[in-house]
């Protein structure tokens, strides 16, 4: 994947997450810019204990579906970070 091989085009700037506070929870949503293979993700976060709920996967304090993620955080940088670290979009 790119940040594992030193690539961090959101990061750098290069391209931009669109995000979303949810009023009244402590939630932002970070729309990814393209779709991502659930099946792969899984297989890739597996070491990290995701589980596999419906068309979507839950991770820690996130619920990944294939073209964006809720991140319970009330942190716009939070949310970012961790959709960046484990899904590297």
């Amino acid at each position: 994947c790119e940040p594992c091989n030193g690539v961090y085009r959101y990061l750098e700037g290069k391209e931009s997450l669109s995000i979303t506070k949810f009023c009244g929870s402590e939630s932002i949503q970070v729309r990814l810019p393209s779709d991502i293979n659930i099946k792969e993700l899984k297989e890739r976060l597996k070491q990290w204990g995701v589980k596999e709920v419906g068309p979507c996967l839950q991770l820690k304090n996130m619920t990944i579906f294939k073209n964006r993620v809720i991140v319970r955080t009330s942190s716009e940088q939070e949310a970012k970070k961790a959709v960046m670290h484990y899904i590297g979009a």
